[in-house]
């Protein structure tokens, strides 16, 4: 999955300070991207096997650090001073793919439950 390049919001006589600050998170919020694209090409890997149980709970510390970082990007560039929103959806996108992850790899149903609905449901199947 490609990442667009971001450049800097253009800004009518900004403070070099302001224009620097905003190349600075245009540049992080991409990078920030271009890792959660890596993450999930590498989970789609990890879970076309059985993963191992110490390799599950890894992927939950990664994916776990990787969902708080990218809300902490989203939340400064949703800032109504920041100049430039067009990051947020990018980064709502991304961040919708890892909580869908998160919520799949988990907190999944436990079989016990799923058995039961599904029994519940054809009770002639059973």
């Amino acid at each position: 999955m490609a990442v667009p390049t971001m450049t800097a919001p253009p800004m009518d006589g900004p403070l070099p300070i302001q224009r620097r600050f905003c190349e600075f998170v245009a540049g992080s919020v991409e990078q920030c991207l271009s890792v959660c694209d890596e993450f999930l090409d590498d989970q789609r890997v990890l879970f076309l096997r059985s993963p191992a149980s110490s390799e599950l709970a890894k992927h939950r510390l990664a994916l776990s650090l990787i969902i708080r970082t990218t809300r902490a990007w989203q939340g400064l560039v949703l800032d109504p001073d920041f100049p430039d929103h067009s990051m947020a959806r990018q980064l709502e996108i991304r961040l919708r793919q890892l909580e869908e992850s998160w919520n799949l790899l988990h907190n999944s149903m436990p079989q016990e439950e799923a058995d039961d609905i599904v029994g519940s449901l054809f009770p002639n199947e059973r």
